[in-house]
């Protein structure tokens, strides 16, 4: 499974269960209608309907209307006024992004001021990209959180309008304190859109105050301000926004702004996510492991927790590589990562350290629950069964367990290591603490 296909199958399973799943494209050309349905749900993963009239998308639109994340429109059809089938999107509250081969500055105007996230000329290959690019980040959109801060009503409502449009779930707020509440209470939030000019807390304030707490790499903040000029932009710019705005703005360059610094969020956060998980099985890589362990030894080392250190090694992996594949070896290793995700807490660290070898670090095991604890890990590991070409493959895997005191993780782990060897030289699937 190639990275990208892993991102979407990720995605498709972390999307709420009430959240939109399908994506409807109106194009009178079966053939281009055809084209968008294969581009976009190789983009995005998601079911792709098609209507080549009005009235099959006036049909579809009021069967399962709520089924929509988003409308792909020709807004020339042969069935209805131009512009007519965006109407009905907006009566059914399907955001909607125009793709046609008709350009009209009245008509772009009109649809836009109608709320049409985007229009977009299909006038060169290229214009298919810029479209998946927009659906995609739509797609995206409906997991992230946005904070709009103003003290106007009017222009509080209209840009959380805009914003929830581009699926956005969106929290509002009337001045900076009120915005480093919500903040506290939502840490989720990835997007603050503020107004300079507020009562108890300007807007640069604000955002000094959010970057003592959540950097740029994390935050996304764009400044608004009716008045300044270039110096405002400078001043939220130097405070840390991520952008500045001047009021009033383009609904077209507002989206795409937001679009662009929320891309490079999620870069950045990809780029993190490649360098700590291991892309086999999701599950931390050995550096990680071995960076968040050492601040958990020195934790220990303080008495402020207690830790328990373990490397979990499968049995006979070698033999199930060489008789019967490495697509076998992988679905093995991914589920036995499923299996020890399922049945550890959070405050577990568990990561994959070499081929077939995982470790676990857990945090204030009581003595007595040590053993019991790693016991139900190597159980669960034996109730696994992977079926390979009609063929049941049997799992099962010994632990080794170092819960004393040492002078470094490295020798906690050398210890748990011992263990292991003890576990595999008296039966394998075992656990030995140490």
């Amino acid at each position: 499974m190639d990275y990208a296909r892993f991102l979407r199958k990720r995605a498709r399973s972390e999307a709420p269960a009430d959240v939109a799943q399908k994506i409807l494209v109106v194009e009178s050309s079966r053939f281009f209608a055809a084209v968008l349905q294969e581009e976009i749900q190789a983009a995005t993963g998601l079911t792709v309907e098609t209507c080549g009239t009005f009235a099959e998308a006036r049909l579809a639109l009021r069967t399962h209307g709520r089924e929509y994340l988003v409308a792909v429109l020709n807004v020339i059809l042969p069935d209805a006024a131009d512009g007519a089938v965006a109407s009905l999107c907006r009566e059914t509250g399907v955001p909607t992004v125009v793709f046609s081969g008709t350009y009209s500055e009245d008509l772009r105007e009109r649809l836009t001021a109608e709320g049409v996230i985007d229009y977009i000329v299909k006038d060169t290959p290229a214009s298919i990209g810029q479209l998946v690019s927009v659906i995609r980040r739509l797609v995206r959109n409906r997991h992230a959180k946005a904070l709009v801060v103003d003290d106007s009503v009017t222009s509080r409502s209209y840009i959380g309008d805009l914003l929830r449009q581009y699926n956005f779930r969106v929290l509002l707020a009337t001045n900076g304190q009120e915005a480093l509440e919500q903040l506290a209470e939502h840490p989720d939030v990835s997007l603050v859109i503020s107004d300079f000019h507020m009562p108890r807390m300007d807007g640069i304030e604000m955002v000094k105050r959010m970057r003592a707490t959540h950097s740029k790499e994390r935050l996304c903040i764009i400044g608004l301000s009716s008045g300044g000029g270039t110096a405002m932009s400078a001043r939220f710019l130097k405070a840390g926004a991520n952008d500045f705005l001047p009021k009033p703005f383009l609904r077209e360059e507002f989206y795409c702004r937001v679009a662009q610094n929320m891309e490079l969020l999620e870069l950045i956060t990809s780029l993190r996510e490649v360098s700590t998980t291991d892309y086999l099985t999701g599950l931390y890589n050995r550096r990680h492991f071995y960076d968040v362990g050492e601040t958990l030894f020195a934790s220990m080392q303080r008495g402020t927790i207690a830790l328990t250190a373990a490397i979990i090694d499968i049995d006979h992996f070698k033999r199930i590589n060489d008789t019967l594949g490495h697509d076998a070896g992988d679905h093995v290793l991914t589920a036995v990562a499923r299996n020890l995700r399922a049945i550890t807490r959070e405050a577990e660290i568990i990561a994959r350290i070499g081929g077939e070898e995982f470790a676990v670090l857990a945090i204030n095991l009581a003595p007595d629950a040590v053993h019991g604890f790693f016991e139900r890990l190597r159980a669960a590991i034996s109730g696994i069964e992977v079926s390979i070409d009609g063929k049941v493959v049997p799992v099962t895997a010994s632990i080794g367990v170092c819960t004393g005191a040492a002078g470094s993780l490295d020798a906690m782990m050398s210890k748990a290591d011992e263990m292991l060897y003890l576990a595999k030289r008296s039966g394998r699937n075992r656990v030995e603490v140490g």
